[in-house]
């Protein structure tokens, strides 16, 4: 099972590097299976954070496995993170 994140952010702002830098702590500390980690800067494709729904920054969004998960802030809160590995 592949798991794919999105982090949309804003350029390089201190939550958005926090939330790089907690991400990656996360999933190599959490997660065994293959990974792929998109960033998308929100002031460089703001219609796409539109079109996908995304209105704070930073937002991590876990689109596989099934179901769609979402994590705002900084990525600092390990409740709100363990959620990313909660529903397989």
């Amino acid at each position: 099972m592949e798991y794919h994140f999105s982090l949309y952010l804003v350029g390089g702002t201190p939550n958005a590097l926090q939330a790089i830098e907690n991400l990656k702590a996360f999933v190599e500390r959490n997660l065994s299976e293959p990974y792929e980690i998109e960033l998308i800067d929100i002031k460089q494709d703001p219609l796409r954070a539109l079109d996908d729904g995304i209105f704070l920054s930073p937002t991590l969004v876990r689109s596989r496995p099934d179901p769609m998960v979402k994590v705002v802030g900084n990525l600092s809160d390990p409740l709100a993170l363990r959620s990313l590995l909660r529903e397989k």
